[in-house]
């Protein structure tokens, strides 16, 4: 996908979010600590992080318990986090930071591929200076406008406001297969149709509706890739009703049809 996000993240782009998220008032502080369970990702993080951030120490934890062990012995000054870990998950490393002296200010970037649902967002939201970042949703610029809110105060939303354009995207994570009117998504979340969209644009910079668009998208490329399902069946599955819509939808986003991307990326269809 062309200019969008999606884990493992493209190193140019981790390292353009990483040098808004680095400003030179930090350099002197603790090190950057990345938390994740893919040796892969580690690796790739860690180069990206190192050119990005010259002069700033890193390390890198392969699990929960790990990161814990790294964070007694110094408060990091920055914390790129996964949720989806063995034992000791994302959520728990948070729970710990934010009991601790030491890290309870210290900015935490949740990169995650974990499908959002409101217990989620409750859990998240009791924590001061989280960002999270849904993976394959937001362009480059998007992201380093939300990180400069949620991480350095900069037009920040209130804490409260913020959770209900969280509870949104749940709402989006959850019912994306099927139909959704933009007044059902204001009612779910107890807010009108226009209050959602001038606060979900304000903190994400784009509106509830490209928002679901996306999110489709990424689920239609999964079922694309992985299975033999029609583009029809595909479109249907991940929401769209019309399959010329989708088409049109899925080639805005990653520049190739829906057939193109199955031929280079997909499983190939049984032929006749």
């Amino acid at each position: 996908m062309t200019d969008f996000v999606v884990k493992p993240v493209n190193k140019r782009t981790l390292m353009e979010v990483i040098n808004d998220v680095c400003p030179p008032a930090l350099r002197d502080a603790g090190p950057i600590l990345i938390v994740d369970d893919d040796p892969q990702i580690l690796d790739s993080y860690r180069e990206v992080v190192v050119q990005g951030c010259p002069g700033y120490p890193v390390q890198t934890a392969a699990d929960g318990t790990a990161a814990l062990a790294r964070m007694r012995e110094e408060a990091p000054s920055l914390v790129i986090l996964d949720l989806m870990m063995p034992e000791m998950d994302g959520f728990d490393v948070l729970d710990w930071m934010r009991a601790n002296d030491q890290t309870r200010r210290v900015p935490v970037l949740v990169l995650s591929s974990r499908v959002i649902t409101l217990d989620d967002v409750k859990r998240l939201e009791q924590h001061a200076l989280v960002t999270l970042q849904s993976k394959g949703i937001l362009s480059t610029d998007e992201m380093v406008a939300s990180l400069h809110r949620a991480l350095f105060g900069t037009d920040l939303l209130p804490r409260h406001t913020s959770a209900l354009v969280k509870q949104a995207v749940a709402y989006f994570h959850q019912n994306y297969d099927r139909p959704l009117a933009r007044w059902e998504i204001a009612a779910a979340i107890g807010v009108s149709e226009d209050y959602l969209s001038r606060i979900f644009h304000h903190e994400l910079d784009i509106s509830p509706w490209e928002y679901l668009n996306r999110y489709r998208i990424l689920q239609a490329i999964e079922r694309l890739r992985h299975t033999t399902d029609s583009v029809a069946a595909v479109a249907r599955q991940a929401g769209f009703k019309d399959a010329a819509y989708f088409s049109r939808v899925f080639h805005k986003v990653t520049g190739l049809s829906p057939t193109e991307y199955r031929d280079q990326e997909g499983p190939h269809l049984p032929r006749p």
